[in-house]
């Protein structure tokens, strides 16, 4: 189980026998988290990214 800075539990995706993860992998997982949830994790994401925090900013000002 994975925390982040606002120790929010966050599960993790299983990883195959080798370690590895497919994209399928992470989407499923995605899937399965709520929307709150997914933009709390993009929120802190861009906290950590000023790219990132740039794009959705962009975004964000098309659409309104």
């Amino acid at each position: 189980m994975l925390k982040n800075k606002r120790n929010t539990c966050l599960s993790e995706p299983e990883k195959k026998a080798d370690g590895s993860m497919s994209k399928n992998d992470v989407r499923d997982f995605l899937l399965g988290k709520s929307k709150e949830t997914l933009v709390k994790m993009l929120l802190e994401q861009c906290e950590e990214d000023d790219r990132l925090n740039r794009h959705l900013i962009a975004m964000s000002a098309k659409t309104n």
